[in-house]
């Protein structure tokens, strides 16, 4: 093999990683910020092709969830949809423990990020520019939030 040959290898082994992904949800992450009592922690784990991400929805002491979703958007600011996570038919009851859990493909893209490829919210994820949030009938712009962080 030759020089070039293994730096090629060694560049397509370090590329084909999975990475991992967290968001830590409270009232207090919203903008503005909000009193809850609920929280929440979503995990999201790319695939090592980064062409499919499986993620978990987990919440504690929330009450008639309308929606979840992936914003972008920095810290300081509500921004547009780029992923639905959870849309039920009618507004959840109380929930401790999981609220979804599925996979992020490129056709789950939507808003500014439609018709894009998993690399452009991957890119946003790792540069904090995308956020979670839990919707619910008592707060619908949003009850719970936490912004992507690597890990």
């Amino acid at each position: 093999m030759t020089a070039s040959g293994i730096v090629a290898t060694i560049t397509n082994t370090a590329l084909a990683q999975q990475q991992y992904f967290t968001a830590k949800l409270s009232g207090g992450n919203e903008v503005p910020p909000i009193t809850s009592k609920a929280s929440g922690i979503a995990t999201f784990d790319l695939n090592a092709a980064g062409t499919q991400m499986k993620y978990t929805l987990n919440v504690t002491d929330i009450d008639h969830v309308i929606a979840a979703h992936i914003h972008t958007g920095k810290t300081t600011e509500n921004g547009p949809i780029v992923v639905n996570l959870f849309i039920p038919a009618k507004a959840t009851g109380k929930v401790t423990g999981s609220l979804a859990q599925s996979s992020i493909k490129s056709t789950s893209l939507s808003g500014p990020l439609k018709g894009k490829q998993m690399p452009d919210l991957i890119s946003l994820m790792k540069n904090g520019q995308a956020y979670v949030i839990v919707r619910t009938a008592q707060n619908p712009p949003g009850e719970v939030r936490g912004t992507i962080t690597v890990g």
